[in-house]
């Protein structure tokens, strides 16, 4: 009899990420510490933290998958896992280099953010000075 084996979801806001069957443990980081996850672990809800996700199929190749802080529900054989971002490899400088190219693609965007909010909020106080001298 071929043992019970794992399905994993990951869901991003905009869709699903990875979808993965034949899985034999899923490792994952929570707030208060990291944990594995075998077929027949009993059913649990964990608040996961940025890191990383490891998992091993059942020709025991691992995968890594970095993610944003999330949430983990194990219920039966189903591991679902929703995340804001995530980026997967099955090598760990690969990931580690595409993470980085990532955060800093985000660092500009937020830049470019809060340089318009601040010229928002720049006009919106010269508005209201204008208000005041009427």
């Amino acid at each position: 009899m071929k043992p019970t084996l794992i399905t994993l979801k990951i869901f991003l806001p905009t869709g699903i990420f990875m979808e993965k069957t034949n899985i034999t443990n899923v490792t994952a980081e929570t707030t208060v510490g990291s944990f594995c996850l075998l077929p027949h672990r009993l059913d649990c809800i964990a608040v996961l933290r940025a890191g990383i996700l490891t998992f091993d199929d059942d020709s025991k190749e691992k995968r890594y998958v970095a993610i944003n802080e999330g949430l983990l529900i194990k219920s039966q054989n189903n591991v679902l896992i929703s995340t804001r971002k995530a980026i997967s490899s099955k090598n760990l400088e690969q990931l580690k280099n595409a993470v980085e190219e990532d955060f800093l693609k985000i660092d500009e965007q937020e830049l470019i953010m809060k340089q318009a909010i601040a010229k928002m909020q720049s006009n919106f106080i010269q508005g209201l000075s204008g208000l005041n001298n009427e």
